[in-house]
């Protein structure tokens, strides 16, 4: 990693060290501080994609189904999941919430019959139908991968962090002024996964935008990797719309933006 960083050498004559910048002119800002990314400048020992959880329970299983996917079909080679150390709403997955869903998965035991539908009469003269046989709901294939992502956890596939910043008041965009460590690490993933509604305001800095304006530029700068966003919508900000599609949504119903009955993803 020494090596990989290190600057090129100094010209002949030049000094060994050489002065700081100068600060701006009064009145103008700053220069932004660019962090480099990581991942160009090592070979990246594994492919990781990371997700920003959401809620626990069901969505959580949803996420791990997604993850077990990209594990098995080899697309990446571990899964991060940041999950927040305490709940900002209260469904918030916590490494505890994470451990009880793994867990419960691969402990799952049940096996239950399932009621046969009802089948016409058939007409006068004609045979009754056959009687199918009964069917079951078994947790056997739950279990089955209940166990496979509790190896995958043991292993460090699946790796669960739970950093502070997830539950700073900071949005996204100002990562790198208050946690230049956690923008680094999200620089090592080939993309982030961000899940819900809380962390897409917080990526779109809890501005209203106009909502054809483009993701990349609603980011203002936040883009440690390629970021995916995937929310029920539940609060009046969108980015990304095609030309006249909010007005559409607006007249088919005014509150769509708040009733939640709407899922949106965008990259």
């Amino acid at each position: 990693m020494a090596k990989a960083v290190e600057g090129p050498p100094s010209a002949p004559g030049s000094a060994k060290g050489s002065a700081p910048p100068s600060p701006p002119p009064e009145g103008e800002p700053a220069e932004e501080v660019k962090i480099p990314c990581p991942t160009k400048m090592v070979v990246p020992q594994a492919v990781m994609f990371d997700i920003v959880c959401d809620n626990s329970g069901y969505e959580l299983f949803a996420d791990l189904c997604l993850a077990h996917f990209l594990i098995s079909q080899k697309i990446v080679q571990k899964i991060r999941f940041h999950v927040k150390k305490m709940p900002w709403f209260v469904s918030d997955v916590t490494p505890r919430d994470f451990k009880f869903v793994v867990d419960s998965c691969a402990k799952a035991s049940f096996n239950r019959q399932l009621p046969s539908e009802p089948k016409p009469e058939p007409p006068e003269g004609e045979a009754p139908p056959e009687v199918e046989p009964p069917k079951f709901l078994t947790s056997d294939k739950l279990k089955e991968i209940g166990e496979q992502w509790a190896r995958y956890v043991e292993d460090g596939t699946f790796i669960v962090l739970c950093d502070d910043f997830w539950t700073y008041p900071h949005v996204y965009r100002d990562m790198k002024k208050y946690d230049y460590n956690m923008y680094r690490k999200l620089q090592y993933a080939v993309a982030v996964l961000f899940k819900g509604d809380l962390n897409y305001r917080k990526l779109l800095g809890e501005r209203n935008v106009n909502p054809t304006v483009g993701f990349e530029a609603a980011l203002q700068g936040f883009m440690p990797a390629p970021v995916i966003a995937l929310r029920t919508v539940k609060a009046d900000l969108i980015c990304g719309l095609p030309k006249g599609k909010w007005e559409l949504l607006t007249k088919t119903d005014d509150k769509w933006m708040q009733t939640g009955d709407y899922g949106y993803a965008i990259h």
